[in-house]
């Protein structure tokens, strides 16, 4: 995954090939509303992790609740 990352707009940091040697990369990037964030790190699940601000990190964290609470039961609403 990391060295399939493409730079966006919005990242702060520049990725260089070293970067995509490691077994981890830290992406600093301006969020303007957290919901987009959101979107974006889910679809990697356990592969990617907010980790500041606590403020974003702890609504991921509450939104992931959420869903998993939703299928505790293993069963339809």
């Amino acid at each position: 995954m990391i060295k399939a990352y493409e730079s966006k707009l919005e990242d702060i940091t520049v990725i260089t090939e070293d970067d995509r040697k490691s077994d981890k990369l830290v992406i600093v990037r301006k969020v303007s509303n957290p919901f987009w964030l959101i979107g974006e790190v889910l679809p990697y699940g356990r592969n990617c992790e907010i980790i500041h601000p606590p403020e974003v990190r702890h609504k991921f964290i509450k939104e992931i609740n959420i869903i998993t609470n939703m299928y505790k039961d293993g069963e339809a609403v």
